[in-house]
């Protein structure tokens, strides 16, 4: 009997990637929370973290949303302290 082949390599965070999102009428503190969450996820799993765009909904009165605005998370957050901390792509 055969045994498979195995290509031993060292893998790194830079090897493999986690992406995540979130429910598309979550604010953004929630949008953040999660952030947090699935950066402990990546760091424990020895992951990239790919950052999803954040979501800001725009109320058109009466309690009705319109159309969210996408933005990169660069844009509301410095992420240069974050991305010392684990590798981060946007």
């Amino acid at each position: 009997r055969r045994r498979p082949f195995y290509i031993a390599t060292m893998t790194t965070a830079r090897d493999r990637f986690l992406l995540y999102d979130v429910i598309p009428h979550e604010q953004l503190n929630k949008q953040r929370r999660a952030l947090m969450f699935f950066l402990n996820l990546a760091i424990r799993l020895k992951r990239t973290l790919v950052l999803p765009r954040s979501r800001l909904m725009q109320s058109s009165g009466h309690g009705q949303f319109g159309p969210p605005e996408y933005v990169r998370w660069g844009e509301l957050f410095n992420l240069s302290s974050l991305a010392e901390l684990h590798p981060v792509l946007e």
